[in-house]
């Protein structure tokens, strides 16, 4: 495997330098804004922030005032840091969605930060944050400055790279007695599989420090995330082709009545939004990895996609199995 600098080209070191610079600075800039804001008024806050409000816009929840600060500077800023590190292993700045992306990633930097920055400085000079309220604005701005920087990003970002053409495959030649079939595992790589872990420890964190064990189901739902979408076991045989995760569950499949076509196909979790079970406009994909993946046309002009190991090989059975379905 290639390290991802080696054989870019002139206009691939251009477009990912771009994507670097752009969201490092995006995301580094609303860091900033977040420490002077909080410099600012840091004195003239009360010992305990509301972070916690309920359906009627009342704070029913607080938190330590330095607590508070840090575990909203890290979700602000840690949380897009640990997405652009993930995308980044994918090269994500290589992908059909690479402008969407790197738009995603410092919209949410900046919306968060302005949903706390809000929170923040609604409670300057309050003694009694209990009676707190979160009003329409509070809300607002915060999607408003997710989609204002978003836009600000994507049109200062150049155009996504040519996407590469699906590769053919030589059919594997079956005979009408013969049974064949294909297992496969496909993991993720163990530094994407690390950098999710990161991300969820960053929530066990914030949980511990904030004592706000509403936040614990938010990191058991990032464990299961992780753990059914990370590594999936492949089937391919005279049924088609099927797959599941780890946990059993998602699961699914393609039946060979509805296999068109078989291709190997170059991807980047940024073609498809990430990694995981993914769904975009005519395609469905597993992606756990950026390489050489399993395309699969069906009969609707619907796509799937997954990254599998040999997909050369997995390609070629099921191009076989259908060109035996067919014959008379």
């Amino acid at each position: 495997m290639t390290s991802p600098t080696q054989s870019l080209s002139a206009e691939e070191h251009r477009v990912r330098r771009a994507h670097l610079l752009v969201c490092v600075a995006l995301v580094a800039t609303v860091a900033t804004t977040y420490l002077a804001v909080v410099a600012l008024v840091g004195g003239d806050l009360p010992d305990r922030l509301a972070v916690h409000f309920g359906v009627d816009g009342v704070a029913d929840g607080s938190m330590d005032r330095r607590a508070a600060l840090l575990v909203f500077g890290v979700l602000a800023v840690g949380l897009p840091a640990v997405l652009l590190a993930v995308f980044a292993v994918g090269q994500w700045w290589r992908g059909a969605s690479a402008r969407m992306t790197s738009a995603l990633v410092c919209g949410l930097s900046a919306g968060l930060a302005s949903l706390f920055l809000g929170l923040v400085w609604r409670q300057r000079a309050l003694t009694d944050v209990s009676g707190l309220t979160m009003t329409p604005s509070m809300a607002l701005w915060p999607l408003v400055a997710a989609f204002g920087v978003g836009l600000l990003a994507a049109s200062l970002l150049p155009r996504n790279l040519p996407q590469p053409d699906p590769q053919a495959v030589d059919p594997l030649v079956i005979a009408a007695g013969d049974r064949v079939s294909w297992f496969g595992q496909v993991r993720t790589t163990q530094l994407v599989l690390w950098v999710l872990l990161a991300g969820v420890l960053v929530v066990v964190v914030a949980t511990l420090l904030s004592g706000q064990w509403w936040l614990a189901p938010v990191a058991l739902l990032g464990v299961l995330l992780v753990a059914a979408t990370t590594s999936f076991r492949v089937t391919i045989d005279r049924d088609g082709l099927r797959w599941r995760s780890a946990l059993g569950l998602p699961r699914g499949q393609v039946p060979l009545s509805a296999v068109t076509g078989v291709s190997v196909v170059d991807v980047r979790p940024g073609d498809y939004g990430g990694y995981g079970i993914r769904t975009v406009p005519g395609a469905t994909a597993v992606v756990t990895r950026h390489g050489p993946a399993l395309q699969v046309l069906r009969g609707e002009g619907r796509r799937f996609v997954i990254t599998v190991d040999d997909p050369a090989v997995a390609a070629s059975v099921l191009e076989g199995l259908r060109r035996r379905a067919a014959r008379p």
